[in-house]
Protein backbone atom coordinates (compact mmCIF):
# COMPACT_ATOMS: atom_id res chain seq x y z
CA UNK A 1 0.00 0.00 0.00
CA UNK A 2 0.88 3.60 -0.03
CA UNK A 3 3.13 5.18 2.57
CA UNK A 4 0.88 8.20 3.04
CA UNK A 5 -1.99 6.10 4.26
CA UNK A 6 -3.62 6.35 7.63
CA UNK A 7 -2.24 4.63 10.71
CA UNK A 8 -5.16 2.20 10.75
CA UNK A 9 -4.38 1.18 7.22
CA UNK A 10 -0.72 0.65 8.18
CA UNK A 11 -1.79 -1.39 11.15
CA UNK A 12 -4.17 -3.47 9.02
CA UNK A 13 -1.41 -4.02 6.49
CA UNK A 14 1.03 -5.15 9.19
CA UNK A 15 -1.58 -7.49 10.67
CA UNK A 16 -2.32 -9.05 7.30
CA UNK A 17 1.39 -9.41 6.53
CA UNK A 18 2.04 -11.03 9.90
CA UNK A 19 -1.00 -13.28 9.41
CA UNK A 20 0.29 -14.26 6.01
CA UNK A 21 3.72 -14.93 7.50
CA UNK A 22 2.15 -17.04 10.24
CA UNK A 23 0.10 -18.94 7.67
CA UNK A 24 3.22 -19.52 5.62
CA UNK A 25 5.16 -20.72 8.69
CA UNK A 26 2.31 -22.99 9.75
CA UNK A 27 2.04 -24.41 6.25
CA UNK A 28 5.79 -25.00 6.13
CA UNK A 29 5.69 -26.81 9.45
CA UNK A 30 2.69 -28.88 8.35
CA UNK A 31 4.57 -29.80 5.21
CA UNK A 32 7.55 -30.81 7.34
CA UNK A 33 5.31 -32.87 9.61
CA UNK A 34 3.62 -34.53 6.63
CA UNK A 35 6.99 -35.34 5.05
CA UNK A 36 8.25 -36.71 8.35
CA UNK A 37 5.14 -38.87 8.73
CA UNK A 38 5.52 -40.16 5.19
CA UNK A 39 9.15 -41.06 5.83
CA UNK A 40 8.22 -42.81 9.06
CA UNK A 41 5.44 -44.74 7.31
CA UNK A 42 7.80 -45.74 4.52
CA UNK A 43 10.41 -46.87 7.04
CA UNK A 44 7.77 -48.86 8.94
CA UNK A 45 6.61 -50.46 5.69
CA UNK A 46 10.19 -51.34 4.82
CA UNK A 47 10.73 -52.83 8.27
CA UNK A 48 7.49 -54.81 7.98
CA UNK A 49 8.53 -56.10 4.57
CA UNK A 50 11.94 -57.09 5.92
CA UNK A 51 10.31 -58.83 8.89
CA UNK A 52 7.97 -60.67 6.54
CA UNK A 53 10.91 -61.73 4.40
CA UNK A 54 12.79 -62.93 7.46
CA UNK A 55 9.73 -64.85 8.67
CA UNK A 56 9.33 -66.42 5.23
CA UNK A 57 13.01 -67.37 5.20
CA UNK A 58 12.67 -68.92 8.65
CA UNK A 59 9.57 -70.81 7.53
CA UNK A 60 11.38 -72.05 4.44
CA UNK A 61 14.36 -73.13 6.52
CA UNK A 62 12.08 -74.95 8.94
CA UNK A 63 10.26 -76.64 6.07
CA UNK A 64 13.55 -77.64 4.47
CA UNK A 65 14.84 -78.99 7.77
CA UNK A 66 11.61 -80.93 8.29
CA UNK A 67 11.84 -82.32 4.76
CA UNK A 68 15.46 -83.33 5.35
CA UNK A 69 14.51 -85.00 8.63
CA UNK A 70 11.68 -86.85 6.89
CA UNK A 71 14.03 -87.94 4.12
CA UNK A 72 16.57 -89.14 6.67
CA UNK A 73 13.86 -91.08 8.50
CA UNK A 74 12.70 -92.61 5.24
CA UNK A 75 16.27 -93.55 4.34
CA UNK A 76 16.78 -95.13 7.76
CA UNK A 77 13.53 -97.06 7.39
CA UNK A 78 14.55 -98.21 3.92
CA UNK A 79 17.94 -99.33 5.25
CA UNK A 80 16.24 -101.22 8.06
CA UNK A 81 13.89 -102.87 5.58
CA UNK A 82 16.81 -103.79 3.34
CA UNK A 83 18.69 -105.25 6.30
CA UNK A 84 15.62 -107.24 7.30
CA UNK A 85 15.28 -108.51 3.75
CA UNK A 86 18.96 -109.45 3.69
CA UNK A 87 18.59 -111.30 6.98
CA UNK A 88 15.53 -113.10 5.65
CA UNK A 89 17.41 -113.99 2.47
CA UNK A 90 20.34 -115.29 4.50
CA UNK A 91 18.00 -117.40 6.60
CA UNK A 92 16.31 -118.68 3.47
CA UNK A 93 19.69 -119.45 1.92
CA UNK A 94 20.74 -121.35 5.03
CA UNK A 95 17.50 -123.30 4.95
CA UNK A 96 17.93 -123.94 1.24
CA UNK A 97 21.50 -125.13 1.80
CA UNK A 98 20.32 -127.50 4.49
CA UNK A 99 17.52 -128.68 2.27
CA UNK A 100 19.89 -129.04 -0.67
CA UNK A 101 22.23 -131.17 1.38
CA UNK A 102 19.38 -133.35 2.45
CA UNK A 103 18.16 -133.55 -1.11
CA UNK A 104 21.59 -134.62 -2.28
CA UNK A 105 21.65 -137.38 0.27
CA UNK A 106 18.22 -138.45 -0.77
CA UNK A 107 19.21 -138.44 -4.41
CA UNK A 108 21.90 -141.02 -3.73
CA UNK A 109 19.38 -143.36 -2.22
CA UNK A 110 16.61 -142.61 -4.63
CA UNK A 111 17.67 -144.75 -7.53
CA UNK A 112 15.40 -146.85 -9.58
CA UNK A 113 14.29 -149.84 -7.49
CA UNK A 114 15.74 -152.41 -9.90
CA UNK A 115 19.14 -150.67 -10.05
CA UNK A 116 19.19 -150.28 -6.28
CA UNK A 117 18.40 -153.97 -5.77
CA UNK A 118 21.05 -155.11 -8.22
CA UNK A 119 23.69 -152.90 -6.61
CA UNK A 120 22.90 -154.28 -3.18
CA UNK A 121 23.05 -157.85 -4.43
CA UNK A 122 26.32 -157.20 -6.25
CA UNK A 123 27.90 -155.51 -3.22
CA UNK A 124 26.76 -158.28 -0.91
CA UNK A 125 28.07 -161.02 -3.18
CA UNK A 126 31.44 -159.32 -3.68
CA UNK A 127 31.81 -158.83 0.08
CA UNK A 128 31.04 -162.52 0.70
CA UNK A 129 33.57 -163.54 -1.89
CA UNK A 130 36.40 -161.59 -0.24
CA UNK A 131 35.70 -162.39 3.39
CA UNK A 132 38.30 -164.60 5.00
CA UNK A 133 36.96 -167.76 6.62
Amino acid sequence: MKENSTPEAKWAQEVTESALLLDFIVLERWNDVIKKNKKEEEEEEKEEKEEKKEKEKKKKKKEEEEEEEEEEKEEKEEKKEKEKKKKKKKKKKKKKKKKKKKKKKKKKGNMHPDVDYHLRVFCASSVHDHLPL
